[in-house]
């Protein structure tokens, strides 16, 4: 079984100014990356396996394509590690956002292929599936479906491209069991302890963005009062003696077709 790892530590709320974090908040954040840690394990035995059935499975569930966990001693990304081995799960993986690094290297906004990954495939178009040379060259979209939590959603992509985060939780309309013998039994309780301490970290993610959500209520109560003063205003001017909406409409009634017949 190949070697997992994080190789950074990954930001939550990049773009809002907050207190810091509560200790309950990291341990949180701690659990989740664990528990992913763990899951990702068993998306890299499928992409090996060639079960993209299973892959798609637990991204269904609320696993990430994290950018951050390597595969092996050469630090590979999960979408590299599916490029050599299992096309068919790298198509599944960048419908959910997957980044074309080769070694969770930074990617623009949209996950398009990096320098490093396009020198890998150049110098060793063997080593690869059949066909992901000429499928990364086509830049295919990402996926741009919602995540399970902020800090999931951060890590994909920051500012206006951040991806949305799922409403409600767990995933609605996704069921935790797969009939599939990959799946293993030892899987599914990990996923249950997944959906567990993903709902505890969002509980604290709404805690953290509370005063953040409720700054922007306070900004749209204000902008409506002041949006419906002037227009307000404007309909008083334009209504009133000799307004643009005064005069059109004793137009239209001096031009009535049907007064005209009754005089």
């Amino acid at each position: 079984m190949e070697s997992l790892r994080y190789t950074g530590t990954g930001t939550c709320y990049p773009w809002v100014n907050l207190p810091p974090s509560t200790p309950e908040h990291e341990e949180a954040k701690t659990k989740v990356r664990n528990r992913v840690l763990t899951l990702s394990k068993y998306m890299v035995r499928a992409i090996k396996r060639n079960r993209p059935r299973v892959v798609q499975h637990l991204l269904d569930v609320g696993v990430p394509v994290n950018p951050q966990i390597t595969v092996g001693p050469a630090a590979r990304s999960l979408m590299f590690y599916a490029l050599t081995h299992d096309l068919t799960s790298a198509y599944v993986m960048r419908k959910h956002h997957g980044k074309f690094n080769a070694n969770c290297e930074s990617t623009d906004s949209e996950g398009n292929p990096t320098p490093r990954l396009m020198r890998l495939l150049a110098d060793f178009p063997n080593a690869v599936a059949s066909g992901a040379v000429a499928w990364v060259q086509s830049m295919p979209p990402r996926g741009n479906g919602p995540l399970a939590c902020c800090m999931h959603a951060a890590a994909v992509s920051m500012g206006a491209k951040m991806p949305a985060v799922h409403r409600s939780w767990p995933p609605p309309g996704v069921s935790i069991d797969l009939d599939h013998p990959e799946f293993s039994a030892h899987a599914r309780a990990m996923v249950e302890w997944y959906w567990l301490e993903m709902a505890e970290l969002r509980r604290h993610e709404a805690k953290a963005l509370a005063p953040y959500y409720w700054y922007k209520l306070r900004r749209a109560a204000r902008a409506l009062a002041i949006t419906r003063w002037w227009w307000q205003r404007a309909i008083e001017r334009s209504c009133a003696p000799g307004g643009r909406q005064r005069l059109e409409d004793l137009e239209a009634y001096a031009t009535d077709s049907v007064l005209e017949g009754l005089t």
